[in-house]
């Protein structure tokens, strides 16, 4: 949901069921800044990340929270 609420779309698209879930089992989603290039490219990477296929590839939930601070130093005012 996330990936869909910062993209303005689900991250696969298909006109048949069976095409949409082969979609979701085997290709990897699209970078979040393919779909708008405003979004900062570390917080694509990170939304990329937590979508990894394989469940031992996604960061640990410690990873995301110290990722989202960076992010978030990165985007603060001087």
């Amino acid at each position: 949901m996330c990936s869909s609420d910062l993209a303005g779309a689900p991250p696969f698209q298909a006109s048949q069921p069976r095409q949409l879930m082969k979609l979701h089992l085997l290709d990897p989603p699209p970078l979040l800044a393919q779909a708008d290039p405003a979004i900062p490219q570390p917080l694509s990477e990170l939304v990329a990340a937590m979508l990894a296929k394989q469940p031992e590839a996604r960061p640990r939930m410690s990873e995301v929270l110290a990722a989202l601070e960076q992010l978030d130093t990165m985007s603060a005012p001087p």
